[in-house]
């Protein structure tokens, strides 16, 4: 069965209904740029966090710091999400361990159960309109059950948005960040970034040669050059 066309993505984040979405899928397909949208559509204020392995509970939740008085309560990402009623983002959530993945369990909880009593001793519950997005490039399944279950909706991003596609001016090298994303082995390397930080130089004046090889490096920069050699032998009168 196909994975969602961007359409239906859009449609499905944007339901009202759904409060935790999971978006996976190879870089560069504009999971991360998906939330930020829908957080501008429903005039969510954003906070954002990036997982690492070695990410403590603190950075998530919250943490005391010294003040002029005194030392003070500093409410987290997770927590501020919750209060303001704001839009979470949860990026490479497959790298969450330890501590902050335990909290992730009460943060993503159903709204009907979810509450936190903070070391602060502040009891809080999310606001009615407070949504998380999770983003992660591998695959939903290697994540906890537990975590995953909290997820309304898992959506596989395998193709970048049509609208940021059609940003690479290279008629050519936007076929070929397609097929790469379309190919049956899933993307290649090719990527949105790459082919944009390519044309970025293009446009600034290198040769194709250099900007090959400064945005994506001697590995994939004769990839470049290739699709840029196959598009000018394509033109008209070539």
């Amino acid at each position: 069965m196909a994975n969602l066309p961007w359409e239906k993505i859009e449609a499905v984040i944007s339901n009202a209904a759904i409060r935790t979405c999971l978006l996976t899928g190879p870089p560069g397909t504009g999971k991360t740029t998906a939330a930020h949208n829908l957080a501008a559509k429903n005039g969510q204020a954003v906070f954002s966090v990036t997982f690492s392995e070695d990410m403590s509970a603190q950075e998530l939740i919250g943490h005391w710091i010294q003040g002029e008085n005194g030392f003070k309560w500093n409410d987290g990402p997770a927590i501020s999400a919750w209060k303001n009623g704001g839009m979470l983002i949860l990026n490479e959530i497959d790298k969450a361990s330890g501590s902050t993945l335990v909290e992730l369990y009460s943060i993503l909880d159903d709204a009907t159960v979810a509450g936190k009593t903070l070391s602060s001793g502040e009891t809080v519950k999310p606001s009615p309109k407070f949504r998380v997005v999770a983003t992660m490039n591998g695959d939903a399944a290697d994540l906890p059950a537990a975590l995953l279950d909290r997820f309304q909706v898992k959506i596989v991003v395998d193709m970048p948005h049509p609208q940021a596609l059609a940003r690479i001016e290279n008629e050519s090298l936007r076929q070929a960040v397609a097929n790469a994303y379309e190919s049956a082995d899933g993307w290649q390397g090719l990527s949105f970034r790459d082919a944009m930080a390519f044309m970025a130089l293009l446009n600034a004046g290198f040769d194709v040669a250099t900007a090959a090889l400064a945005a994506v490096g001697p590995q994939k920069a004769e990839v470049f050059e290739r699709i840029m050699d196959i598009g000018a032998r394509e033109l008209p009168g070539k």
